[in-house]
């Protein structure tokens, strides 16, 4: 057995489905290996069932056997002849034992058991029991047909909550998220009760061989039972399948999840809609062009599609996204033929653009309008440019979703907040085309910056609202990069943002837009750390706008007064709590690199550290330093042993090298790849922004200890540190450090500069 399989592992030739069936043929043999007696046939039937039944099986996938008896006493004897073969060849089962007589039973306790006969076949033993299970199994779908068909649409929703779309993920599970191949599975588990939808799944079948073909590819390059498609196994992936680069392989792969989910979607939706008795058109109020049909919205029989409203297909999926309705498979097709037909004009009027204005501002319920918008290829008479975001993979795990995801994702937080400013379609528009540069080359923001003119000009806005729009996809990233790389105490950050913005207005825009596209990235990409500086940093900017002086604004000062009373007492102090820790001593000149050091050790990330340095009247140098700590990790600190090792580490009695080297080693064997694409690796230099300190920003792979290692680095020059930010995109970092010299200077000598970017460069090309 392992033999043949290892020899069907090693053949490429065999991708996909092929692949499966022979699988599954071959674990056919081994498992009815043991079975000689032909006595035995008449008392019990070995089924293979779920996607060992279909001929599904992958390289590593489980398998589903079920053992149907007529009561023999010694089943138990037959079901351990079967079982402990394959788990000593560590092949997982999915095995349940059941009578005739009381498989109804068995099956109306066990919803999973109840969906997986319905692909069952006989792989041993009786075929009259066989055949006696498959009539009760029918007559008990029959009765409880609406019962288990409500059962298979609460358990796609849990798959969706649990695992997310399939189509619009960076790093999707194949299987079980929505548009994977359990969609399809569930398609044929409804086809057995309802012919709708059967042609359904003659639509989908090349989307489900893909998938299935990716499937096997997955596990053969992860070399285990694993579902998520992950950055590290795509471009092994594309190359099994004969692409050129991942990048085509997932546009192709969103492209059929995609399909998948869109075509459930719409088979369960008309199944829900025939469920309903009686159901009759209704006119809707103001809107005569449209009629309700129980949750959907159809176009009314009498409407003839002209040249003299060629904006209603946009507002039928506006009216549908405000009432929340289903637009009709019928009408959209009807408005894709007619518009094949009709021409938009070159500059939209007032009606056109209102109605895209009221779908944005629509909130969530505009994004499954989008999504049919796109399916019927309508999409494109609204923005030509979304053919270049459709399907888009953003190849980062700090992204949830692909681009066109990402901008509706986007656009819907926005209109939740729209209330609070004054120009709400400048809000919805800027947030809806922010990223819009993402789908060609070269930097996203210039090219959306280019793009916007002509997109916002067709529809209709005037230059002074354009100007605005290009202001707010050139500075998107002003707010989040400001408040996490730079201090939000030092004057110069707060004036330098302001002369940006120019006036509350705009900033207001741009606050939102920031939460916004933070929250549409992913859960990583907003916490209330970073909300909380994005605030201040709003706060302070609206005060200057409104003519207010940055000594007015209260700011408190690092450190307290409590903390700089214990300078003068060579009074150390090492406290934990929440998610900061404070560290003062007195005479440890690398006082920072090592408590960064022992953090690193501990496996806690540092986000934001405030250090003050001064000598005090007894001439010693007098350091604290507070660092604040990834929130997510706050529970599981385990703080005596935190300032154990930190006063460990101060006194010199800690091996930091030893221990980081040996910590990074461990980690190697766990590490697994955050993106597609590349860090970027630069060292750049500020003397602008702040009054006091040169800014040196770090941009560099995301490295275990690098922190310590920078800090390091930068102590070889004798410079203070005053603070630190740290900042991570999943595999990219952008580590900033406020330094001085020893005299309090910032730092104008060119060779020094050079000298100081050499060191911090061979840090990041060594910790690689």
């Amino acid at each position: 057995m392992k033999k043949a399989s290892q020899l069907l592992f090693d053949n490429d030739t065999l991708q996909g489905a092929a692949y499966a069936r022979e699988h599954s043929k071959t674990l056919d043999n081994f498992v009815c290996l043991p079975f000689t007696d032909e006595t035995l046939t008449s008392s019990f039937a070995l089924l293979a069932v779920g996607g060992y039944g279909r001929y599904e099986l992958c390289p590593y996938s489980d398998i589903d056997l079920l053992l149907i008896h007529d009561g023999e006493p010694a089943i138990a004897e037959v079901a351990e002849t079967i079982l402990y073969p394959l788990w000593d060849r560590d092949i997982k089962v999915g095995h349940a034992v059941t009578s005739v007589a009381d498989s109804e039973d068995f099956l109306r306790k066990n919803f999973n058991w109840a969906t997986s006969v319905l692909s069952s076949r006989l792989l041993y033993g009786s075929e009259e029991l066989f055949s006696a299970f498959q009539t009760v199994y029918e007559q008990f779908w029959e009765i409880e047909n609406e019962t288990l068909m409500q059962q298979i649409i609460a358990s796609t929703k849990e798959r969706k909550r649990r695992y997310g779309e399939v189509g619009s993920s960076t790093e999707p599970n194949i299987k079980n998220g929505r548009g994977g191949l359990r969609d399809i599975h569930t398609l044929q588990w409804a086809a057995n009760q309802d012919l709708l939808f059967a042609s359904h799944l003659e639509i989908l079948q090349p989307d489900f061989d893909f998938l299935l073909a990716c499937r096997v590819a997955l596990h053969r390059v992860l070399g285990r039972n694993n579902e998520r498609l992950t950055f590290d196994a795509q471009d092994e992936i594309a190359q099994i399948l004969g692409y050129e680069t991942s990048h085509l392989f997932m546009l192709d792969f969103a492209a059929a999840a995609n399909r998948i989910n869109w075509y459930c979607d719409d088979a369960w939706f008309q199944w829900r809609q025939n469920q309903i008795a009686d159901l009759q058109p209704e006119y809707l109020p103001g809107e005569p062009d449209f009629e309700q049909y129980g949750r959907s919205i159809r176009i009314a029989p009498d409407v003839v599609l002209s040249q003299s409203d060629p904006f209603l297909f946009l507002r039928f999926a506006k009216v549908a996204a405000q009432l929340d309705l289903v637009m009709d498979r019928d009408s959209l097709s009807a408005l894709a033929k007619s518009l094949e037909q009709l021409v938009l004009p070159e500059q939209w009027s007032g009606y056109g653009r209102t109605c895209l204005m009221d779908l944005l501002l629509a909130g969530r319920a505009m994004i499954p309008k989008i999504e049919d918008l796109s399916h019927y290829g309508l999409m494109e008479y609204i923005l030509p440019q979304w053919e270049a975001v459709r399907f888009h993979p953003q190849r980062n795990v700090l992204h949830t979703f692909t681009i066109d995801r990402h901008l509706c994702e986007a656009a819907a937080n926005a209109a939740e907040k729209a209330h609070l400013v004054d120009r709400q379609d400048l809000l919805v528009v800027g947030v809806f085309l922010h990223d819009i540069g993402k789908g060609f080359p070269g930097d996203h923001t210039d090219v959306g910056v280019e793009l916007i003119p002509t997109i916002c000009a067709r529809w209709g806005f005037n230059e002074a609202d354009i100007a605005v729009l290009v202001d707010l996809c050139r500075l998107h990233l002003l707010l989040p990069d400001v408040a996490t790389r730079r201090d939000l105490t030092d004057p110069g950050t707060i004036r330098s943002v302001a002369a940006e913005v120019d006036d509350i207005e705009f900033l207001q825009l741009l606050a939102i837009l920031t939460e916004a596209d933070s929250i549409a990235t992913g859960p990583s990409a907003w916490g209330s750390w970073k909300a909380n500086l994005v605030e201040q940093l709003v706060d302070r900017t609206s005060f200057i706008l409104e003519g207010g002086k940055f000594e007015e604004i209260e700011v408190q000062e690092f450190p307290p007064t409590e903390l700089r009373e214990r300078f003068e007492h060579d009074e150390t102090l090492i406290e934990g709590a929440g998610g900061q820790l404070t560290v003062v001593a007195v005479g440890i000149d690398d006082q920072f690199q090592k408590i960064a050091g022992v953090l690193a050790i501990m496996g806690l990330k540092v986000l934001e550290a405030s250090i003050a340095n001064e000598v005090n009247s007894a001439g010693q140098m007098a350091c604290a330093s507070r660092f604040v700590l990834q929130q997510s990790s706050h529970a599981s600190i385990d703080w005596p042993d935190v300032e154990t090792k930190v006063l460990q580490a101060l006194e010199g009695r800690l091996a930091i090298k030893a221990r980081l080297a040996q910590r990074q080693k461990e980690l190697k064997l766990l590490r697994r790849r955050l993106a597609a694409e590349h860090p970027k690796r630069k060292v750049v230099f500020d003397n602008n922004i702040s009054d006091s300190a040169t800014v040196v920003e770090v941009h560099a792979k995301n490295t275990f200890g690098l922190l310590y290692h920078l800090a390091t680095a930068l102590a070889e020059f004798d410079l203070v540190i005053d603070v630190a930010k740290i900042q991570t995109f999943g595999p990219q970092i952008v580590d900033s450090f406020y330094v001085r010299t020893q005299k309090g200077r910032k730092i104008f000598d060119s060779h020094m500069l050079s000298e100081i970017s050499l060191a911090l460069k061979e840090v990041i090309h060594r910790s690689d």
